[in-house]
């Protein structure tokens, strides 16, 4: 999660941003993302740092492929093969 998350959000923010709304994520499923990217950031995984507690998004799965393939290295990925 931690080298994908680095991946997606390499590029610019706003263009990030304006890329996922234009592949029909909404503000809500986009503010849902960044909350659960923070998270994982701060945790070094998608497991609280505590314990073997994992949390998952709020953001539905369609959404999180939705904002991964408006991201520019998925598309430089997907042409590597």
């Amino acid at each position: 999660m931690f080298v994908l998350f680095q991946l997606i959000y390499s590029q610019d923010m706003e263009s990030l941003k304006a890329s996922a709304l234009a592949a029909g994520v909404s503000d809500d499923e986009w503010r849902q993302i960044l909350a659960y990217t923070a998270a994982v950031f701060q945790n070094c995984g998608n497991y609280k740092s505590f314990g073997d507690t994992k949390f998952v998004p709020e953001l539905d799965p369609e959404a999180f492929k939705k904002i991964a393939r408006a991201s520019e290295h998925y598309t430089i990925q997907k042409d590597k093969g």
